[in-house]
């Protein structure tokens, strides 16, 4: 089959590589559309994550095609969208049930194993309803794999947990911060506001349902607050969705006195912590790392089938899956691209 294979920074190559068959636990998928994911890029720009050989792609859907044995309620032909994480069953997160597998990023799809940029993927142990869901008729494969990131802002917005009429700020609005702002609308919040450099991502989070969306580089963060909040008045939650040091010093700078921040993104670059920043304004901040694995992707799903949030006007780019090498280095590259799929 044809795969999109990462062999080093900014550097992938359409390949031919064996089809995978699944195992008595497996399913395999014939994929139809994956979503560029910011760790994607990172790999892609940076090498972070990815070695090379590596087939990336873990925000997907498609069809099943093989399905093991022992694999319940899931047969060829199903619509499906899946998560990346394989829980390994056996290290102390997982026997005490909690979603971070300590082996989560030599388990995962597109990280240790191979993900769907391709062809076809395999998702080993799959599990109805728990790593593998059913898309409804009514979601399209371009939706599909929007559940995933999807249930990443829902985790984010869940720790979060801000109450009816809360105001918020969201730093980056890249897609899961374009998705954390459509839950909080959904949730009931007050005032959202979003914080971005690109223009871009600036209108679509204006489209997404914040109220004001502040560049950075052109206008003073705490005057707009200001205006638009009161006078001395912040948001009780700030969401940290764009990864640079000066989002992550924002965030405590600008919450509200005993507030909470939700970290989101992953940093490249390491940033200056002075801790009694957080002990004198006694704030909540919180890691957010992928999702409840089950749940938080059957309540997206709910929400959706529900109208409760809808995708629209997401996705910027397309690519078929011969223009991955392209793909990729419009997601580097482009000022205009919010959410890049590579579809089949």
């Amino acid at each position: 089959m044809r795969a999109a294979v990462y062999e080093g920074v900014k550097n992938i190559v359409l390949k031919d590589i064996p089809d995978p068959v699944a195992g008595p636990e497996d399913i395999v998928v014939r994929v139809r559309a994956c979503g560029i994911c910011g760790s994607d890029v990172h790999t892609y720009g940076a090498g972070w994550y990815g070695t090379p050989g590596q087939v990336m792609g873990h925000e997907f859907s498609g069809e099943v095609e093989q399905v093991g044995s022992a694999v319940m309620g899931l047969a060829a032909g199903d619509r499906v969208c899946a998560l990346a994480v394989v829980p390994c069953g056996e290290c102390t997160a997982c026997r005490q049930g909690e979603s971070n597998c300590q082996r989560l990023m030599d388990l995962a799809l597109g990280y240790g194993t191979p993900g769907a940029f391709a062809e076809r993927v395999k998702i080993p142990k799959a599990r109805l309803d728990s790593t593998v869901f059913r898309l409804p008729p009514e979601l399209s494969f371009e939706q599909g794999a929007l559940v995933e990131p999807l249930s990443v802002a829902f985790h984010a917005v869940s720790l979060g947990n801000p109450g009816l009429g809360d105001n918020a700020l969201v730093f980056g609005c890249g897609l899961v911060g374009l998705l954390v702002i459509r839950l909080l609308r959904a949730r009931g919040c007050g005032a959202i506001a979003g914080v971005e450099v690109k223009k871009a991502r600036r209108e679509a989070a204006l489209v997404s349902g914040a109220d004001i969306v502040i560049d950075p580089t052109r206008e003073d963060l705490n005057v707009v607050l200001d205006k638009m909040f009161g006078q001395g008045v912040r948001p009780t939650v700030v969401f940290e969705c764009a990864g640079v040091p000066a989002s992550f010093s924002g965030a405590l700078d600008l919450v509200a006195l005993g507030g909470t921040v939700v970290m989101v993104a992953m940093h490249e670059q390491p940033s200056t912590l002075i801790p009694s920043r957080i002990v004198e304004r006694g704030l909540k901040i919180l890691g957010s790392c992928g999702y409840n694995i089950g749940p938080d992707s059957r309540a997206v799903i709910s929400l959706l089938r529900r109208k409760r949030i809808d995708l629209a006007n997401l996705v910027s780019h397309r690519f078929p899956l011969e223009k991955a090498p392209q793909a990729f280095q419009t997601s580097l590259l482009d000022e205009a691209a919010v959410k890049i799929l590579v579809t089949q």
